[in-house]
């Protein structure tokens, strides 16, 4: 996954070219305090607002994704647990409120 880019991604460039002709102003790949190792693709920091911009391999679009040939157990075994319940962390500071 080195080869894979964490920033400036196609689908991310639509989003922020989309919010930007509607006139917001956010900040790229920001640190969320309170969670450690991850960074948000689109903040709008204005609104303690923080967007995860998700790829079609990582969500497992059926029709895009094909089984990995490198490291396989391990890829079906992360889908199995991204798609129970999209378990995704919430912020633990008190300024960044979580969605329920």
């Amino acid at each position: 996954m080195l080869a894979q880019r964490s920033r400036d991604t196609v689908p991310e460039m639509a989003l922020r070219r989309a919010v930007h002709g509607l006139g917001f102003r956010y900040r790229v790949d920001l640190p969320i305090p309170g969670m450690r190792r991850r960074r948000a693709d689109v903040t709008f920091v204005k609104w303690r607002t923080a967007v995860f911009v998700q790829g079609l391999f990582l969500a497992r679009v059926p029709a895009t994704s094909a089984c990995t040939v490198h490291n396989g157990q391990w890829w079906r075994k992360s889908w199995r647990a991204t798609s129970d319940g999209r378990r995704i962390p919430t912020p633990t500071s008190s300024s960044w409120g979580g969605c329920p």
